[in-house]
């Protein structure tokens, strides 16, 4: 319940408040280097549990390798049920709506920054995707809609 409240209405305090009780950033990246995940100093660092430092880094290229990981897990529908879904509470609640069970994925929005990360599911197969939008020269509105037209691309691609 925890970790799904957490994730699906995207809670900052909660986010660090698990950082804080599993350990420092540093263990987190030692943590993602020890499941197999290829992270170097340029491709991934932790500052802090919430995201909302920005000296926080991340590529998509990391997020694909972990998802695919939980992808590949047997408890990989437990894992995706904690995630937002459109129409569901949660950060998609308003958004996506004509996926609404097909998309389950995690938020992220900084100043100028919006991200979306998860697991597409079609009646041909899971997409994992991955979208980091950083330095946005435009509002956030419009980059979660162009965020989420390249989710809506994709799904009309496999389906």
């Amino acid at each position: 319940d925890y970790l799904g409240l957490m994730l699906k209405t995207s809670s900052n305090s909660m986010a660090q408040a698990t950082l804080d009780l599993l350990g420092k950033p540093k263990d987190m990246e030692d943590y993602y280097s020890q499941l197999g995940l290829n992270i170097t100093a340029e491709t991934f660092r932790v500052a802090d549990g919430s995201g909302l430092s920005y000296s926080n880094k991340s590529t998509c290229s990391v997020q694909i390798q972990l998802l695919e990981m939980i992808y590949a897990d047997s408890q990989y529908e437990v894992f995706r049920d904690l995630l937002a879904s459109p129409g569901e509470k949660g950060t998609l609640r308003n958004r996506l709506l004509d996926l609404k069970g097909k998309v389950f994925a995690k938020t992220g929005t900084l100043n100028r920054t919006a991200a979306l990360s998860g697991f597409i599911e079609t009646e041909n197969g899971t997409i994992i995707f991955c979208v980091l939008s950083d330095f946005i020269n435009t509002s956030l509105q419009v980059e979660r809609a162009r965020i989420d037209k390249l989710v809506r691309d994709n799904y009309k691609l496999v389906q």
